[in-house]
């Protein structure tokens, strides 16, 4: 793995652990579908949340700026996939965790509902 996917999987690791820290149950992380990824997925009470993460380095454009309309269009495209497959009959909403390593440690910028889109069976 490059240096670029293990900063990325640091972020997940840190993400996972914000949200279980608020207690979200864990349901997959990293489920592929063609092209397509879903970085974290986890469940609050009746609801699923698809959490695309981006970690960057301190110093660099800030990481929730790389989230653009060619990717949340791919993320609602493997957000339908899995509800489909797994035949999930929650609200679906899409959060983003933005992670950004220094120096010193880390910090955590969730933004829940970063983006919603009624996910359709």
């Amino acid at each position: 793995m490059g240096n670029n996917g293990a900063l990325g999987r640091r972020g997940e690791d840190i993400a996972l652990e914000f949200l279980s820290g608020r207690g979200y149950r864990f349901v997959a992380r990293n489920w592929r579908c063609r092209h397509a990824e879903l970085d974290i997925v986890v469940e609050d009470g009746n609801c699923l949340r698809i959490v695309e993460v981006k970690t960057r380095m301190h110093g660099s454009i800030a990481p929730i700026e790389n989230v653009g309309s060619d990717k949340i269009k791919m993320i609602i495209r493997a957000t339908d996939s899995f509800v489909r497959r797994y035949n999930i009959e929650k609200e679906v909403v899409f959060d983003i965790i933005s992670v950004v390593i220094g120096n010193e440690g880390y910090t955590v910028e969730y933004t829940p509902e970063a983006f919603n889109v009624l996910t359709k069976k």
